[in-house]
């Protein structure tokens, strides 16, 4: 109610000069939108934002990072693309717990680690845990299987890497499961018949499952 009544007040927005940002998923904003409509109208225009190509993603570290005295190692810069794939959001979080953990100024393989345990923790409930739930009991059984290395597995790897594990699922039910598992956007089918986890990050988040 606070929020409706400064938005819609000219005088108030005139007098304090305020800038109201409101960012979300396109998911988050429908939901928004569905309980809050009548103030879903003052956040116009939207601006989608979409990942970043790598080349933009270590120029902004770059930039960033200017005159502040730290230094992100090269491996550190090409881990926050793998691991963040230029999402923005991700990137940002991760990149500000290795800013937090530089030690002497230098960011390197052992801060690496540890900011990756706190964007995990950090992301775990508002969306890595919520995407990971939305599998069922026996579809988490496969992500955990192809969890073990972030690659594109073929289907007939998947079948032996759950025999290996000792877990009976056959041919048809596996395929039925890969293509729910596709369909809610937990894994990518890179071309026929092969497939990996959605990005580096979330296949971490199930590896430490």
């Amino acid at each position: 109610g606070v929020l409706k009544n400064v938005l819609s007040d000219d005088d108030i927005l005139k007098k304090t000069g305020y800038l109201f940002v409101l960012a979300a998923t396109e998911e988050g904003w429908s939901n928004f939108l569905r309980k809050n409509h009548p103030i879903g109208r003052y956040f116009v225009p939207i601006l989608k934002i979409y990942p970043l190509l790598k080349e933009n993603t270590l120029r902004i570290v770059d930039e960033t990072l200017k005159g502040t005295g730290v230094i992100f190692t090269h491996e550190v810069c090409e881990a926050v693309y793998e691991y963040t794939e230029g999402h923005p959001f991700q990137m940002q979080i991760l990149c500000s717990y290795l800013y937090e953990n530089q030690m002497k100024g230098i960011v390197g393989r052992d801060q690496l680690d540890s900011a990756l345990s706190q964007t995990l923790d950090e992301l775990s409930p508002i969306i890595l845990d919520p995407f990971y739930s939305s599998a069922s009991e026996q579809e988490k059984t496969i992500l955990q299987a192809v969890s073990v290395s972030f690659k594109t597995y073929a289907f007939d790897e998947i079948l032996q890497t759950l025999k290996s594990a000792k877990l009976r699922i056959t041919k048809g039910p596996l395929s039925t499961m890969l293509s729910r598992l596709t369909e809610k956007g937990i894994l990518v089918k890179t071309e026929r018949g092969k497939y990996r986890i959605v990005n580096r990050l979330f296949n971490e988040f199930i590896a430490r499952k």
